[in-house]
């Protein structure tokens, strides 16, 4: 999941389920987050296509730890060797709904198109894709005269002009390039949302997508519908490393019931600037993981209160919309 240095426009792919906290018959799913963290990194090597193998360890610790679903906050390109062949069998095999982010770009200002994924993680049962928060690579369409102007008159090492949502936070898309949002896909299958899914919940809002120009005008590219995560202390969501959970070394208790969310909690690859300026204003630099964590924590919230996001049982749909 790339985010953070150049034209901030941080679109969220979305959907989210968190309950209360035990995960118990009855209760909300708690929503824990496994990272890749500094102890990782020092056991394992930097986060790289090596650790699919690994993935395919934590899936099996997850299932015999009783978790309920599991969704991987990373982006999964096309790469050669076993280990990808190993998770996938992992995932086909377990008794849990694991999910897979796909990244997604913008070629064009509003269109979204998926990037490619390994094929290997595509079409598996209990295997299912959703889309991640993305950075697009924007080009303007024709008819921005004043952005064209903006861009033409940059000297080489400008930066480009900003584009960014209206408030500048970073928010969850209900939909993009065809896909679900990661949170949405685990909570579909996860059986925490009911089949309409997000659009079952009072959720989404219609946020306007902004292109920044020079002397603070602004051009209003286009306007989505989009989750709002509200953004709070990354110290209320449970998290444990992900060598620890690996090396059996976290207890089932912490696991059991939880919907799982796996992505980077170390250095800078992965940090969103300033998330959430009205509901976090000190909140400065943070990892996109927690980003999915509060955003499916609003959805486990809300699923629990609307007779709408009531389930009927788990859904299993094909990934795409």
């Amino acid at each position: 999941m790339r985010r953070g240095a150049t034209p901030v426009l941080l679109l969220l792919a979305l959907s989210v389920t968190a309950r209360a906290p035990g995960g118990a018959e009855g209760q909300p799913p708690r929503i824990v987050v496994i990272g890749i963290d500094a102890a990782t990194v020092a056991e394992l090597g930097p986060l790289g296509p090596g650790y699919r193998r690994h993935h395919g360890r934590l899936i099996e610790r997850l299932e015999a730890a009783g978790a309920r679903g599991v969704a991987f906050d990373l982006w999964f390109p096309e790469v050669t060797g076993e280990a990808t062949e190993a998770m996938a069998r992992a995932a086909e095999g377990a008794r849990i709904p694991v999910v897979v982010g796909v990244r997604t770009v913008e070629p064009e200002a509003g269109r979204l198109e998926a990037l490619a994924s390994d094929r290997r993680l595509e079409g598996r049962p209990n295997l299912g894709r959703g889309a991640l928060a993305v950075q697009p690579e924007l080009v303007l369409p024709d008819g921005l005269e004043a952005a064209q102007e903006a861009l033409d008159r940059a000297r080489p090492g400008d930066p480009p002009p900003s584009v960014s949502l209206a408030d500048g936070e970073v928010v969850v898309l209900a939909r993009a390039a065809g896909l679900r949002p990661l949170v949405e896909e685990l909570a579909l299958r996860a059986g925490v949302l009911g089949e309409g899914g997000l659009d079952g919940l009072d959720l989404l809002e219609p946020v306007a997508v902004e292109l920044g120009l020079e002397g603070g005008r602004r051009l209003v590219l286009r306007t989505e519908a989009a989750l709002r995560p509200r953004v709070g202390d990354p110290a209320g969501i449970p998290t444990l490393g992900y060598s620890q959970v690996l090396a059996g070394d976290a207890g089932a208790e912490a696991l059991a019931g939880a919907l799982v969310l796996v992505g980077l909690t170390h250095g800078l690859r992965d940090v969103v600037p300033r998330p959430d300026p009205v509901a976090a204003p000190t909140t400065d630099g943070l990892h996109g993981v927690y980003l999915q964590a509060f955003a499916l924590r609003r959805v486990v919230e809300e699923a629990g209160r609307s007779p709408r996001g009531v389930p009927g049982r788990p859904a299993r749909r094909p990934t795409g919309r």
